[in-house]
């Protein structure tokens, strides 16, 4: 417990807090007054379980790559509605996995975190022993969360069980499906860390020898694949410049009422569920929705992909276009695809009479396969290279096309099957369409 200001109102509920424990811990900046720290090195100690003997789960400076701590870095979206999938494994790194039931229930913008459903229920319940009305809720608990929630595989006296946990600014959260009922939801003991970290370890970052190269930095923000020779050395993303309202799009129409469909009339796609408010059942054939820009030339492009349902006897395809340049009936596009059957991505350049790959079909591991999975595609551009993105995996990277002009005005989402039967279909659903700046 803290006191920031001891001339304080000693009649509010925030006169004694808990401290910011957990950013102390992950930032490894350690409070010495209101508004001055001192640095240490993050702390070693593991957010959760066993303090030994216990090598799947990760310390808090592991979680370093996936904290906001200064409201703008590592932001996620408002993934409400979706399955928690992510896994973190002992040393920070980042791949799926099963979302044993549990989804994202509330997004918080002050820390740009979601929680999930499992923590939101208990939050609250009248039972959790909060007292909301006298001030004493789970804001004035636990802090925002400051990461996603993360499953992880953690030691807990001795057996390995798998574990939901998130960092709240204030206090760690872990959910456990096999304990008891009353012994689902817990705080971590980030006490007993808290007390280790600051008055029994090292008061400054241990010295390491001069490097000989430029190490890559530990933990990894994702297991990726080999990049090109381009390079993953991407731009940094900055603040949200763009976040429709997809529910307001009754179909595949551009908000001037113009259908911009290639090769099939808009009617044949339409709004399937409300859930998934862009989405369409596709027959033979290509269709696509684009939305005119005049944000930042420089962005990066978001859109979740929901397959809604599969036909293996065709050729089927969602895919995120990050840049499309109109005149008239010209249309010319760069986009990225996610082949529904096999879980691949590719690049692709269309004009208006030609078309071809900049990248050849790259198979992506972290890909999520079968009826609801949700894949997260993203592109990053600036000026004429981009990087590419599926589920936080870093795919490839290459030069833009030289007839398409930096100054392209829209981007969109792309469907197409082609099969050897034409009653066939595919239904994906898209979701959660962000544009950020790029640094």
């Amino acid at each position: 417990m803290e006191i920031n200001d001891p001339n304080g109102n000693r009649n509010t509920i925030w006169y004694v807090t808990n401290g910011l424990l957990t950013v102390e811990l992950v930032s490894g900046k350690m409070k010495t007054g209101d508004n001055s720290d001192q640095q240490r090195a993050p702390s070693s100690q593991l957010v959760a379980g066993d303090p030994q003997g216990n090598p799947g789960t990760p310390s808090y400076a592991a979680f370093q790559p996936y904290v906001t701590i200064d409201g703008a870095t590592n932001r996620s979206y408002n993934r409400s509605g979706e399955y928690v999938t992510q896994f973190l494994d002992g040393n920070g790194g980042l791949s799926n996995t099963s979302h044993n039931g549990v989804m994202f229930a509330s997004y918080q913008d002050a820390t740009g975190h979601n929680i999930p459903n499992v923590f939101w229920t208990w939050m609250n319940d009248p039972a959790n022993g909060f007292r909301p009305q006298e001030g004493v809720d789970w804001l004035f608990v636990l802090g925002y969360p400051i990461s996603e929630p993360f499953w992880i595989d953690s030691t807990v006296g001795g057996q390995v069980k798998r574990v939901l946990v998130q960092l709240y600014e204030r206090r760690v959260l872990t959910y456990t499906a096999s304990n008891p009922q009353q012994y689902r939801v817990e705080f971590g003991n980030i006490g007993q860390h808290y007390h280790w970290w600051r008055y029994s370890s090292p008061s400054t970052p241990t010295p390491s020898p001069t490097p000989t190269h430029t190490p890559s930095p530990t933990p990894t923000r994702t297991p990726s694949p080999t990049p090109t020779e381009q390079g993953s050395d991407y731009p940094r993303e900055g603040a949200v410049v763009y976040q429709p309202d997809m529910s307001a799009f009754q179909s595949w129409v551009s908000p001037d009422g113009f259908a911009r469909s290639y090769w099939e009339p808009a009617s044949s796609s339409y709004v399937l569920e409300t859930r998934y408010p862009v989405t369409a059942d596709v027959p033979d054939g290509l269709y696509y929705w684009w939305e005119s820009w005049d944000g930042p030339r420089d962005y990066s492009v978001t859109v979740d992909i929901v397959t809604l349902m599969t036909d293996s006897s065709g050729y089927n395809e969602a895919g995120l276009q990050y840049r499309v340049e109109s005149s008239g009936s010209s249309i010319r596009e760069l986009g990225e695809t996610v082949t529904a059957t096999d879980g691949t991505v590719a690049s692709w350049y269309v004009g208006q009479s030609d078309a071809y790959l900049h990248a050849n079909y790259t198979s992506v591991p972290s890909y999520n396969h079968g009826y609801g999975a949700v894949n997260q595609l993203k592109v990053i551009v600036k000026g004429r290279h981009a990087w590419v993105f599926l589920n936080g995996t870093f795919v490839n990277d290459f030069q833009l096309d030289s007839r398409l002009s930096t100054s392209a005005n829209g981007f969109g989402m792309v469907i197409w099957r082609f099969g050897p039967n034409s009653q066939s279909v595919t239904k994906f659903g898209f979701r959660n369409l962000v544009v950020r700046a790029v640094n």
